[in-house]
């Protein structure tokens, strides 16, 4: 069992939210007879379909993503991305869920590069309810 506590773990509290780009993968061939695969984003009128799933990412290296983020805090987060050029698209009184581990990329000063972390979070599903089958 683990001697840190809920208070003592650091949560991210400055981020950058987008919305993911809705798509799939296709095949790509080349020229030496191997395929590999690459993200397709779907296109509407030319623009990008995206998703109401969240990307979120920070700078802060010593702090963890929550398991959740309520609907509440999400509102917040919306109104505010409203200033910006696209605001970002979310179930509305929904809460989200990490989906996923989040990806660590650390710094290089080599490179001149800052360390990062991203995470993905979806909306919650709705619970099912139980079905009654009479005999």
């Amino acid at each position: 069992m683990s001697d840190t506590s809920e208070q003592d773990i650091k949560y991210v509290d400055e981020a950058t939210f987008t919305n993911t780009p809705s798509g799939g993968t296709e095949l790509v061939h080349h020229d030496n007879g191997t395929m590999t695969s690459k993200f397709v984003a779907k296109r509407v009128d030319g623009k990008i379909v995206y998703t109401s799933n969240l990307k979120v990412s920070t700078n802060q290296m010593d702090r963890q993503f929550k398991m959740e983020l309520t609907a509440k805090t999400l509102k917040a987060i919306v109104i505010a991305s409203e200033k910006s050029d696209q605001p970002l698209k979310v179930v509305e009184g929904v809460d989200y869920r990490l989906n996923g581990e989040p990806r660590r990329n650390e710094a290089d000063p080599s490179k001149d590069r800052e360390g990062f972390q991203q995470a993905y979070y979806q909306p919650k599903p709705e619970p099912r309810k139980p079905i009654r089958i009479k005999y």
